[in-house]
């Protein structure tokens, strides 16, 4: 009787930690490391902001230096963005968002897109192309906290 009713409670132990999963946890997580999203804003004063989030594989990675550089591709310009190795010490074991803002980059009216290429470890992680063609200008204040394109604020997904 004692026998059983030890399956029994753990059982029901593991049928609770189970449920009480909030997340997909760090081995489900669907994003990638080094993933990148990025999009652009275009200013009234003719300028566009320009944000991206990157995916870093563990906590040790944190934002760096952003700069524009010359492209090879036609009608493009090319924003380089660092993340620098912040702490040699322990890690946790989870991805990080790296959010980097550059507030003000000017282009050229050919311009048609922008190359988003992603550094780390003095290597190449990724890149990315932003459509920048048909923007309009915003006529408002811009709170790039609390922009809707932010993968960090989408609402959760219920299944």
């Amino acid at each position: 009787m004692v026998r059983h009713a030890l399956i029994l409670f753990s059982g029901a132990g593991l049928m609770a930690l189970a449920a009480c999963e909030t997340g997909p946890g760090y081995a489900n997580d669907p994003r990638r490391a080094w993933e990148v999203t990025a999009w652009a804003t275009a200013r009234p004063d003719g300028l566009y902001s320009v944000r991206t989030v990157t995916v870093a594989p563990d906590t040790c990675y944190a934002p760096g230096e952003m700069r524009s550089a010359p492209s090879s591709l036609p009608g493009t310009i090319e924003l380089q963005t660092n993340v620098i190795r912040a702490a040699n010490g322990p890690c946790q074991n989870y991805y990080t968002d790296i959010v980097q803002d550059l507030p003000a980059v000017r282009l050229e009216p050919d311009d048609k897109q922008i190359q988003v290429v992603v550094f780390a470890d003095g290597a190449e992680r990724n890149r990315l192309l932003v459509n920048i063609e048909n923007l309009e200008p915003l006529a408002a204040n811009y709170y790039p906290r609390y922009d809707p394109r932010d993968p960090r604020y989408v609402p959760p997904r219920y299944q």
